[in-house]
């Protein structure tokens, strides 16, 4: 049998960017911070929104001061929430007035960064190991530089819980912290409440699951009742 190749050995390259694309409030950016967790690498978090000014030079400069940071203690993962801020498509532009030619400045400052760095897995303690993640909303309107091989080359669809299991999977979670009961005389009607009301959300979001279990709580609390109840679900589902 032919010897395993070693990452080394084969000179692999880790992809530079990885893009998580999706509707809001489906978990993007826990991912992004799970997978640093797993990693045990640091963790850089933006926003978008952080990069836009409207003073000359300040969005190409925190763009460069935050790939800095990372570089300094690479390997590490830098995560770009809300992408489409400082990556929308020059093309979709307007009037070049000085906000859209600052966020212009940060974009090509973000394509000069993701360029600039080697992401090879046999990469030595001189060489840097950065990945770049980022989450958006708004993947068609991202400018096409950005999804270039070399850059943000891989993209996965972050989407809302479809199946049953996966809804009921969340809710558990999320109720672990409000008044629905997990555990002794109780459970069972939890258990049912938790599996009706994930019959009815489908098209839920995960975030959206959260703040519905949240709302129920808050009734049954004006209710001076001690557990939430179906009817607290159904109620703020109907609204």
């Amino acid at each position: 049998m032919a010897p395993e190749l070693s990452a080394e050995r084969a000179r692999l390259s880790i992809p530079k960017g990885v893009l998580f694309e999706g509707p809001p409030g489906t978990g993007k950016t826990l991912l992004a911070k799970a997978i640093a967790g797993e990693a045990g690498v640091p963790f850089f978090y933006a926003n978008g929104s952080e990069f836009v000014e409207m003073f000359v030079g300040v969005a190409a400069k925190r763009v460069r001061d935050l790939f800095k940071r990372a570089r300094q203690v690479s390997p590490s993962i830098i995560f770009i929430d809300e992408l489409d801020t400082i990556g929308r498509s020059r093309a979709l532009y307007g009037n070049m007035d000085s906000a859209t030619q600052e966020r212009e400045a940060g974009l090509l400052q973000l394509l000069v960064e993701l360029d600039g760095f080697d992401t090879k897995a046999n990469a030595g303690v001189d060489q840097e190991m950065v990945l770049v993640m980022g989450a958006t909303n708004l993947s068609a309107q991202l400018d096409p530089a950005l999804l270039r091989s070399g850059r943000f080359e891989r993209s996965f669809h972050i989407g809302v819980p479809k199946r049953h299991k996966d809804r009921l999977a969340i809710l558990q979670v999320h109720a672990k912290k409000l008044n629905i009961p997990r555990e002794g005389d109780h459970k069972w009607e939890s258990d049912a409440l938790l599996n009706r009301a994930a019959d009815l959300t489908d098209g839920y979001s995960g975030a959206s699951l959260a703040a519905l279990l949240n709302e129920a709580s808050i009734l049954s609390v004006r209710a001076d009742r001690e557990f939430v109840n179906l009817s607290d679900v159904e109620r703020v589902i109907e609204r």
